[in-house]
């Protein structure tokens, strides 16, 4: 008890006796304390404005102190990731040229027509940690790099990437989601992908949300499958019992509810299958492929670093983007494996419309509004209700009683 009341009583005298910072020297020659100099007394006497002996400043000030400490240790944590992925690469020498080479032509646009028409729609990134992306997924087929028999967009997911806070929100676009064309004319925004490809997307995309991304991503499901079998397949919990006949394969698929181990066909078979869902379908549908989407992330990024490149380079076969693959090693890196993971639905209550016929969700301005006022907020939007807005029919704009 005395040792600590002479402590107490006079720092100053301690440090110049006993040669510490914020420590005292006993009698008996031991020492409280920590050496001055030592990174743990640099540590002592950065943290003593924001200490709790500091009653006026505490409340604000040492919040500053511990988001300073995050952000420094979050720094370091992400150059240590980017710099095992580009020694790996610098390690191999002339093979990682290769690599940035042939994962760069795969994932780019054969046609560089329909490239520059993707880039002209795409909006400035005006924050380097914060960014939008549209991810679509269809079967397009394509001859010599050009696409042909587009298909409609079966996955369209709005993403906001923050990776200063290692935080991603995922937006499903319900396919039946009202688009007004240029001809005035209402139909599903799913028909927009078909119509002119991602720029039709994106231009769709921002009409109903308010958001114009900054990049984009093409997924042909199809070669999904491939992928997921390069990884080793994926590790999910089906939500429900699945029951899927592929018609173009003839494959059935009869997959249990629980956690399961899939290959890529099966994985392909549960994000397909909208029938056994009740009530909504295509929302339980659509939650299921976030869910689906969020587990990929998280096992691939779980895999050791120097596979990284790799990855990608697998991953390059199924998905055309903007971004370079160094551009998204960077981003995988910078995110890790334990980032923070949003999903949610966008409006996708609906009936047939009388003015054109077509079942199509309701026009909801106010639900849109709301959400993406919290997902540019950051916040998270999984609990957002839609069920007391006001909601019309898109083509007549008459209120749905």
């Amino acid at each position: 008890m005395a040792k600590h009341a002479a402590h107490t009583e006079d720092n100053q005298s301690t440090e110049i006796l006993g040669g510490y910072s914020g420590g005292y020297t006993y009698p008996d020659g031991s020492t409280y304390g920590a050496p001055a100099g030592s990174q743990a007394a640099k540590e002592k006497a950065q943290a003593a404005p924001y200490s709790r002996n500091n009653v006026a400043n505490y409340t604000t000030l040492s919040s500053v102190y511990t988001q300073r400490l995050q952000k420094k240790r979050r720094n370091k944590r992400i150059a240590a990731v980017v710099s095992a992925v580009l020694i790996a690469l610098v390690l191999i020498g002339g093979a990682g040229l290769l690599f940035v080479n042939k994962a760069d032509s795969n994932l780019g646009y054969a046609d560089t027509s329909y490239a520059k028409s993707v880039f002209d729609q795409l909006a400035k990134q005006e924050a380097e940690h914060l960014f939008y992306m549209l991810l679509i997924g269809s079967d397009t087929e394509s001859i010599d790099g050009k696409p042909v028999n587009r298909s409609r967009s079966d996955v369209l997911i709005l993403a906001r990437v923050d990776t200063e806070k290692q935080q991603v929100t995922l937006v499903s676009i319900p396919r039946d989601t009202p688009w007004k064309q240029d001809n005035g004319q209402y139909t599903k925004i799913n028909e927009a992908y078909h119509a002119g490809g991602a720029p039709a997307a994106v231009a769709a995309v921002e009409q109903v949300s308010g958001i114009r991304a900054n990049h984009v991503a093409e997924i042909n499901l199809g070669q999904l499958a491939d992928f997921i079998d390069s990884i080793g397949g994926l590790d999910f919990e089906v939500p429900i019992d699945t029951h899927f006949y592929n018609r173009e394969t003839g494959e059935k698929f009869d997959i249990d509810a629980g956690q399961q181990h899939l290959d890529g066909r099966s994985a392909l078979a549960v994000v397909r299958m909208r029938k056994d869902y009740e009530g909504n379908q295509d929302a339980g549908r659509q939650s299921t492929i976030r869910e689906i989407v969020t587990a990929l992330y998280k096992q691939v990024t779980s895999r050791p670093t120097t596979e990284l490149p790799s990855t990608v380079l697998a991953a390059a076969e199924c998905v055309d983007t903007d971004l370079s693959s160094l551009q998204i090693l960077s981003v995988l890196s910078s995110l890790g494996s334990n980032a923070t993971f949003y999903n949610v639905s966008a409006p996708s209550a609906g009936d047939l419309d009388p003015g054109c016929g077509t079942w199509l969700c309701y026009s909801n301005p106010d639900g849109w509004e709301r959400l993406m006022g919290m997902v540019k907020a950051g916040e998270d939007p999984s609990s957002i209700s839609y069920a007391e807005d006001a909601v019309y029919y898109p083509s007549t704009g008459e209120p749905v009683s």
